[in-house]
C-alpha cells in the first residue's frame, strides 16, 4: 500500500517550510503565491490532512460559527456566501445559524455553537444583542461583529459599512435630483443600522437650504397591511416623490402595491433599495439600489477573525466600508 503524503511531503513539494504549510492548513496568513504552491502540491500528492479529527482529538475543530438574522435577503445570502468561501478556502468548516431577529433564539443557538467548541463566531448581531455579547465576551470566544457596528463597542473586533455616510450620499444625490418629499421605509425602527441610516438621510436633508420633508415608514411583516399604509401615502395632499427602501423584500412589495393601484409608480418617483437583488435590472419604474462591499467585507471579517483566533489578547479594531449607490432613475440631476 502506497504512504500517504505527509505534510513535510507537502512543504518539500510546493519549496516552503513546513511552518507554511501548517500556517495555511489552519488558516493563518500565508500570501497568495505560496498558497498557490502549497494548493498544487496538495492537489498533485492527494494530501488530506485530517483536520477536523485532529481537531477533535485537541479539543479545537478547525470550524468557525455563523450567525446572522436570516438569509432571505439578497444582501445577507451574498454576504454568506462569500464569508463560507473565504472560510472554507482557509480550510475550516463553517457552521452557520439563524437568529432570525429574536434575542432568546439569538443566544440559544450561540451558545450551542460554544458548546460545539467552534474555534471563533462571525456575527450579524440581531435587534437587542446585548446579553448576548455580554456572553460571548465572558467565555473569551473570538468574534467579529459583521454589517451592523455596535456603537461604543471596543470588546470585539468589527467590520462592516459607514451606513451614516452611505445614506448621506443617497439623501444629497436625491435632493440634487430635485426631491423635497423623502419617505424611508423600514422593517425594523429600532435597529442600530436603521438609526444611522436615518441620521445619515437627515444630515442630508438638513444641510439644503431648502426645506425637505423626510419621514419614515414601518412597513411591519404584512405586505397587504403595508401596501394598504403605502398607497395612502402616495395619494396624500403632499406625497413622496423617492422611497428609500431597507432592503429588496420591501422593493418588492413595495412595486407590487404600487403597480396594482391607482397611485402606480408615475414617472417622477425614485425608488432606491439598499442592497442590490438580482432582479433589480428587470423592473419598471428602474430601481437604484447600493452595492454592498460584501466581497470585500467577508475577506476582512475572516481575516480579522484568523487574526483574533491567533492572537486573543491584541486590541480590537473597527473597520469601515464605502458601499457603492447605483443610481437607476428616470431624472438627472439638477
Amino acid at each position: 500500500m502506497a504512504r500517504k503524503a505527509s505534510i513535510r511531503d507537502v512543504a518539500e513539494t510546493a519549496g516552503v517550510s513546513v511552518g507554511t504549510v501548517s500556517h495555511y492548513l489552519n488558516g493563518r496568513p500565508v500570501s497568495k503565491e505560496r498558497s498557490q504552491w502549497i494548493e498544487k502540491a496538495i492537489k498533485d500528492l492527494g494530501f488530506s490532512s485530517n483536520l477536523l479529527a485532529r481537531g477533535m482529538r485537541t479539543q479545537q475543530p478547525p470550524v468557525v460559527g455563523l450567525c446572522v438574522p436570516f438569509t432571505t435577503f439578497s444582501n445577507f445570502s451574498e454576504l454568506v456566501d462569500e464569508l463560507e468561501q473565504k472560510v472554507s478556502d482557509a480550510t475550516f468548516e463553517v457552521m452557520q445559524v439563524l437568529s432570525r431577529h429574536d434575542p432568546e433564539l439569538e443566544m440559544k443557538r450561540i451558545q450551542r455553537l460554544a458548546a460545539y467548541k467552534v474555534r471563533g463566531l462571525l456575527l450579524v448581531p440581531s435587534l437587542s444583542p446585548g446579553n448576548m455579547l455580554d456572553y460571548l465576551d465572558s467565555i473569551k470566544l473570538p468574534t467579529v461583529i459583521l454589517n451592523r457596528v455596535m456603537p461604543d463597542e471596543a470588546r470585539f473586533d468589527q467590520v462592516g459599512v459607514d451606513h451614516r455616510g452611505q445614506m448621506r450620499e443617497v439623501g444629497r444625490g436625491l435632493i440634487r435630483r430635485g426631491h423635497r418629499s423623502i419617505l424611508f421605509v423600514v422593517r425594523f425602527p429600532s435597529l442600530n443600522v436603521t438609526i444611522q441610516r436615518f441620521e445619515g438621510l437627515r444630515d442630508a436633508t438638513t444641510e439644503c437650504p431648502e426645506e425637505v420633508k423626510l419621514e419614515v415608514c414601518s412597513c411591519g411583516d404584512n405586505p397587504a397591511e403595508y401596501g394598504e399604509k403605502l398607497i395612502a401615502l402616495m395619494e396624500g395632499d403632499t406625497p413622496p416623490t423617492a422611497l428609500v427602501l431597507s432592503n429588496s423584500n420591501i422593493a418588492a412589495w413595495s412595486i407590487a402595491s404600487l403597480r396594482n393601484a391607482s397611485a402606480g409608480p408615475k414617472p417622477d418617483v425614485d425608488m432606491l433599495t439598499l442592497d442590490s437583488p438580482n432582479w433589480v435590472e428587470l423592473v419598471d419604474p428602474p430601481l437604484s439600489f447600493i452595492r454592498q462591499p460584501n466581497r470585500n467585507m467577508a475577506s476582512l471579517a475572516w481575516q480579522c477573525l484568523a487574526d483574533r483566533i491567533e492572537k486573543p489578547d491584541e486590541p480590537s479594531k473597527t473597520i469601515l466600508l464605502n458601499a457603492k449607490i447605483e443610481w437607476r432613475t428616470r431624472r438627472t440631476p439638477s
